[in-house]
């Protein structure tokens, strides 16, 4: 089983390469409206000006692509506590590899007695590094928009130092392409209850699953194509056992089932941390019922077992919060194995972790 996992990775890796693109070496840089800190809402509008004018300047450079976003975020300050900066990083992180972006610039401005004071700060997407820029303080008026060209000036520089570095590595290593492809893999576990429907659920009452499983995540990944980045595509393992202890049957049995299954989801995101997963599955279930059949002296022994490969399907719908690297997840899932005689139909709850690297 640890090799087909193992084969099964390196083939999605090799798969998801191609589709990151070889084309010239461009990083995305994505701006944020700067937050107003002013007491109040008379010069808002600069909150789309500055990240505008930014813009412009940019733009000039083939070697960036541009975007600004109407979202604002607090400038991170030496004052806020490791734990706020981890969150904000993980927040920005997340942000960045959503839209597919290398840096986020993000900033504040404060007016108060016809001066303004505007921070900016640079956020590689790629190392969790976050870059201050020169801060400034000025009188309004004509002169605002040699301020914002001064500013301007001063992220483009930073950005191309980073961008130097950046394509250097590329240069120096081939394989930046396959580590920004593995950027997508992750490894879960889940657990949960089953509830068999129709003539199987008057048959067992007690049943448990366990879902080991390892996939690729497309949002997660560097440069992927616009038609796959909201996707992700699963291998299942997973473990079913049924009994009927507490029913009032006169047979005691168990039946253990093994499903290997593919899946593709679909990845909708609710905001920053929480998102909701569509996924479809289909492979093969192996089933064995177990019997323990008596005998003259007294004891169940020995036991009656019969096996059956059967096609399986399943459609499953669930919640997940990430707190990068881990994402918790929680959902239901409808299953059905195809037997020959009586089909059994499941609905499922379920509970897991998902790790990505």
């Amino acid at each position: 089983m640890k090799k087909c996992i193992l084969l099964c990775i390196i083939g999605l890796t090799m798969f998801c390469s191609p589709l990151l693109g070889q084309k010239p070496f461009t990083q995305k840089v994505v701006l944020y409206y700067f937050n107003d800190e002013s007491k109040n809402d008379d010069y808002r509008y600069y909150s789309y000006i500055i990240p505008d004018s930014i813009a412009i300047e940019l733009k000039k450079h083939e070697n960036f692509e541009v975007q600004t976003l109407p979202v604002t975020m607090e400038y991170i300050d030496n004052y806020k506590t490791p734990v706020l900066v981890s969150d904000d990083i993980s927040l920005l992180t997340r942000r960045g590899k959503k839209l597919n972006a290398d840096y986020i610039v993000i900033g504040s401005y404060v007016v108060k007695n016809l001066e303004i004071s505007i921070r900016s700060q640079i956020f590689n997407v790629n190392t969790g590094q976050i870059v201050d820029v020169r801060s400034t303080k000025e009188k309004l008026g004509a002169l605002l928009f040699v301020i914002i060209d001064n500013i301007s000036n001063d992220i483009n520089t930073k950005l191309q130092e980073q961008y130097a570095e950046e394509k250097s590595k590329i240069a120096v290593s081939p394989f930046i392409g396959t580590y920004e492809a593995m950027r997508g893999i992750e490894f879960g576990i889940s657990y949960g209850k089953a509830y068999p429907m129709g003539v199987w659920k008057d048959t067992y009452n007690d049943t448990e699953i366990v879902d080991a499983f390892a996939g690729y995540n497309f949002s997660n990944a560097g440069k992927y194509t616009s038609f796959v980045k909201d996707l992700a595509c699963y291998l299942h393992f997973e473990f079913l056992s049924f009994n009927n202890e507490y029913m009032d049957e006169t047979v005691r049995s168990n039946m253990n089932v093994y499903i290997t299954s593919l899946s593709v989801g679909y990845v909708y995101d609710l905001s920053d941390r929480f998102s909701m997963i569509g996924e479809f599955a289909g492979g093969v279930a192996i089933s064995q019922i177990i019997i323990p059949v008596g005998t003259d002296d007294g004891p169940l022994s020995p036991t009656y077992r019969e096996n059956s490969l059967d096609p399986y399907a399943s459609l499953s719908l669930r919640g997940a919060i990430e707190f990068n690297p881990l994402t918790f997840t929680g959902g239901v899932a409808f299953k059905r194995i195809q037997y020959k005689d009586e089909a059994i139909n499941m609905a499922t709850l379920l509970f897991g972790i998902i790790y990505s690297i």
